[in-house]
């Protein structure tokens, strides 16, 4: 399968649009992915052909499951190259704070400011969709 073949790169952030998931957890064991959930595993096998083919295979994917995953910074170049193509507003601001957070020139430094903005412009974004979101605090307990 040819990946740099604009159909196949076009179903691809078509199936992201509609079934990929960015998120950022605030526990320091995983603070974040991107992901592509889907019960049809012809579908998900097809993504991780595209995306192997993109040289970016996810970090976690085991053919039992219905999901594929890229942790961490795992997740960027992945985001980098759909975001452009990301016809979702809401997806597109994810993928815009989500590609902040792991912006490879800050993984050394301390960011203890930086994040916890990030951390701020997330929350608004995701109010309201998780019924837990407002009784987690003011800010992630590792910051």
């Amino acid at each position: 399968m040819e990946t740099n073949n604009n159909i196949e790169f076009g179903w691809l952030v078509g199936i992201f649009d509609g079934e990929g998931n960015i998120c950022i957890t605030f526990a320091r064991s995983s603070m974040g992915y991107v992901g592509i959930a889907n019960k049809d595993r012809v579908i998900l096998k097809r993504c991780l052909e595209i995306t192997k083919g993109l040289g970016i295979p996810p970090s976690n994917y085991s053919p039992g499951f219905i999901s594929l995953v890229w942790n961490g910074y795992t997740g960027t170049p992945l985001l980098e190259k759909l975001l452009p193509h990301i016809c979702n507003t809401k997806q597109q601001k994810r993928a815009a704070i989500y590609l902040k957070w792991y912006d490879p020139k800050y993984k050394h430094k301390p960011q203890r400011t930086r994040r916890l903005q990030l951390w701020e412009e997330w929350k608004e974004l995701v109010r309201g969709e998780y019924t837990r979101g407002e009784n987690r605090g003011p800010r992630p307990h590792w910051l």
